[in-house]
Protein backbone atom coordinates (compact mmCIF):
# COMPACT_ATOMS: atom_id res chain seq x y z
CA UNK A 1 0.00 0.00 0.00
CA UNK A 2 1.18 3.50 -0.78
CA UNK A 3 -0.07 6.61 0.98
CA UNK A 4 -0.17 9.82 -1.03
CA UNK A 5 -0.85 13.12 0.67
CA UNK A 6 -3.53 15.27 -0.95
CA UNK A 7 -3.77 19.00 -0.32
CA UNK A 8 -7.10 20.43 0.83
CA UNK A 9 -6.93 23.06 -1.92
CA UNK A 10 -5.25 23.25 -5.34
CA UNK A 11 -1.51 24.06 -5.41
CA UNK A 12 -2.10 27.48 -7.01
CA UNK A 13 -4.23 28.43 -3.96
CA UNK A 14 -1.44 27.43 -1.57
CA UNK A 15 1.04 29.48 -3.62
CA UNK A 16 -1.33 32.47 -3.41
CA UNK A 17 -1.58 32.03 0.37
CA UNK A 18 2.21 31.98 0.72
CA UNK A 19 2.68 35.11 -1.38
CA UNK A 20 -0.07 36.94 0.55
CA UNK A 21 1.36 35.95 3.92
CA UNK A 22 4.88 37.06 2.97
CA UNK A 23 3.56 40.60 2.74
CA UNK A 24 1.55 40.62 5.99
CA UNK A 25 3.68 38.81 8.56
CA UNK A 26 6.10 40.99 10.46
CA UNK A 27 7.86 38.21 12.38
CA UNK A 28 9.16 34.89 11.03
CA UNK A 29 10.95 31.90 12.50
CA UNK A 30 14.42 31.80 11.07
CA UNK A 31 17.61 29.85 11.57
CA UNK A 32 19.15 32.33 14.03
CA UNK A 33 17.57 30.70 17.09
CA UNK A 34 20.15 29.22 19.46
CA UNK A 35 19.97 25.56 20.49
CA UNK A 36 18.40 24.94 23.87
CA UNK A 37 17.46 22.08 26.15
CA UNK A 38 13.76 22.88 26.58
CA UNK A 39 11.26 20.07 26.13
CA UNK A 40 8.04 20.37 24.18
CA UNK A 41 4.84 18.42 23.82
CA UNK A 42 2.82 18.82 20.60
CA UNK A 43 -0.85 17.92 21.09
CA UNK A 44 -3.20 16.99 18.27
CA UNK A 45 -6.97 16.55 18.59
CA UNK A 46 -7.12 12.77 18.48
CA UNK A 47 -8.89 10.57 21.00
CA UNK A 48 -5.81 10.47 23.24
CA UNK A 49 -5.83 14.24 23.88
CA UNK A 50 -8.97 14.02 26.04
CA UNK A 51 -7.98 10.66 27.45
CA UNK A 52 -4.57 11.91 28.62
CA UNK A 53 -5.34 15.49 29.64
CA UNK A 54 -4.10 14.77 33.17
CA UNK A 55 -0.76 13.57 31.80
CA UNK A 56 -0.55 16.65 29.56
CA UNK A 57 -1.12 18.91 32.59
CA UNK A 58 1.61 17.02 34.46
CA UNK A 59 4.07 17.40 31.57
CA UNK A 60 3.41 21.14 31.65
CA UNK A 61 3.97 21.26 35.42
CA UNK A 62 7.24 19.37 34.85
CA UNK A 63 8.48 22.17 32.58
CA UNK A 64 7.43 21.03 29.12
CA UNK A 65 6.21 23.69 26.70
CA UNK A 66 2.83 22.53 25.38
CA UNK A 67 1.93 23.33 21.77
CA UNK A 68 -1.47 22.70 20.20
CA UNK A 69 -2.61 21.91 16.70
CA UNK A 70 -5.72 24.11 16.28
CA UNK A 71 -8.33 21.37 16.85
CA UNK A 72 -6.61 20.45 20.14
CA UNK A 73 -6.94 23.97 21.53
CA UNK A 74 -10.51 23.61 22.88
CA UNK A 75 -9.62 20.21 24.39
CA UNK A 76 -6.58 21.66 26.16
CA UNK A 77 -8.47 24.70 27.42
CA UNK A 78 -11.32 22.55 28.75
CA UNK A 79 -8.66 20.50 30.54
CA UNK A 80 -7.07 23.56 32.16
CA UNK A 81 -3.98 23.71 29.92
CA UNK A 82 -2.78 27.02 28.49
CA UNK A 83 -0.51 26.11 25.57
CA UNK A 84 2.65 28.11 24.93
CA UNK A 85 1.88 28.00 21.21
CA UNK A 86 -0.63 26.91 18.61
CA UNK A 87 0.24 25.82 15.08
CA UNK A 88 -1.91 26.60 12.04
CA UNK A 89 -1.42 24.86 8.69
CA UNK A 90 -4.84 24.95 7.03
CA UNK A 91 -4.86 26.51 3.55
CA UNK A 92 -8.64 27.06 3.69
CA UNK A 93 -10.48 30.23 4.86
CA UNK A 94 -11.12 30.85 8.57
CA UNK A 95 -14.88 31.03 8.05
CA UNK A 96 -15.23 27.57 6.50
CA UNK A 97 -16.03 24.29 8.21
CA UNK A 98 -13.11 22.02 9.13
CA UNK A 99 -12.76 18.31 8.41
CA UNK A 100 -13.87 17.78 12.03
CA UNK A 101 -17.17 19.56 11.26
CA UNK A 102 -16.30 22.71 13.22
CA UNK A 103 -16.22 26.27 11.92
CA UNK A 104 -12.47 26.94 11.79
CA UNK A 105 -12.76 30.46 13.26
CA UNK A 106 -14.60 29.03 16.29
CA UNK A 107 -11.52 26.96 17.16
CA UNK A 108 -9.67 30.18 17.99
CA UNK A 109 -12.26 31.37 20.52
CA UNK A 110 -10.43 29.49 23.29
CA UNK A 111 -7.08 31.07 22.33
CA UNK A 112 -5.50 32.71 25.38
CA UNK A 113 -3.67 36.01 24.80
CA UNK A 114 -0.40 34.51 26.08
CA UNK A 115 -0.45 31.69 23.51
CA UNK A 116 1.76 32.44 20.50
CA UNK A 117 0.30 31.46 17.12
CA UNK A 118 2.77 29.85 14.72
CA UNK A 119 1.18 30.49 11.35
CA UNK A 120 2.42 28.46 8.38
CA UNK A 121 2.90 30.52 5.24
CA UNK A 122 0.54 28.16 3.40
CA UNK A 123 -2.32 28.96 5.82
CA UNK A 124 -5.14 31.01 4.37
CA UNK A 125 -4.55 34.77 4.97
CA UNK A 126 -8.02 35.13 6.54
CA UNK A 127 -6.81 32.99 9.47
CA UNK A 128 -3.95 35.44 10.11
CA UNK A 129 -6.33 38.40 9.84
CA UNK A 130 -8.85 36.79 12.20
CA UNK A 131 -6.24 35.95 14.86
CA UNK A 132 -4.37 39.25 14.56
CA UNK A 133 -7.63 41.22 14.88
CA UNK A 134 -8.14 39.55 18.26
CA UNK A 135 -4.75 40.90 19.38
CA UNK A 136 -2.70 37.70 19.37
CA UNK A 137 1.02 37.42 18.67
CA UNK A 138 1.58 35.65 15.35
CA UNK A 139 4.89 34.28 14.08
CA UNK A 140 5.15 32.96 10.53
CA UNK A 141 7.01 29.85 9.43
CA UNK A 142 7.45 27.84 6.25
CA UNK A 143 6.13 24.30 6.67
Amino acid sequence: MQIKAVNAVPSYRITHNIVSNLDTHKEWINQSFAPHKRKALLVGAGYSAKKHIGKIRQYQKDGYDVYAIKHALPILREGGVVPKGMITLDPRPAQGVSTHGVKRADLFDALPKETIVFHASMTHPSVFEYIKAKGHKVIGFHA
